[in-house]
């Protein structure tokens, strides 16, 4: 009887402690543009809202952009909500192991070649 009552303890414990972290929440897409004709010598780059895409951000199943077809984001960057950056990745599991160790308003971007991904995570 103990002994059922131990493995009942452990396994319970053990599915407590291996619980994965996921976190949905949503992102504007951006598109980069050059006004050729105004910014011409000043070589200004504008953003342009474009949508909203709903992000999910999931410890085992990594980052799914929802609705967007397979893009490859170049980087992924950790920014605090009054502007000022804290970090980059070039690694998707890198960027979301040091995400995991934050808590509180974080602003997170993706970067492609296109587009940036912009968006407020609670955590």
């Amino acid at each position: 009887m103990k002994k059922t009552i131990i493995i009942i303890l452990v396994a319970l414990f053990s599915s407590l402690f291996t619980q994965a972290f996921k976190k949905d929440f949503i992102v504007m897409k951006y598109i980069l543009c050059q006004n050729e004709e105004e910014h011409e010598e000043q070589n200004i780059r504008t953003r342009l809202p474009q949508y909203t895409v709903p992000c999910s951000i999931d410890s085992t199943m990594g980052l799914n952009l929802m609705g967007e077809p397979s893009i490859n984001i170049l980087s992924y960057e950790i920014w605090e909500i009054n502007g000022e950056r804290i970090s980059d990745f070039d690694d998707e599991d890198d960027f979301i192991a040091t995400l995991l160790k934050f808590s509180g308003d974080y602003e997170v971007r993706f970067i492609t070649a296109e587009f940036t991904y912009i968006g407020i995570i609670k955590l």
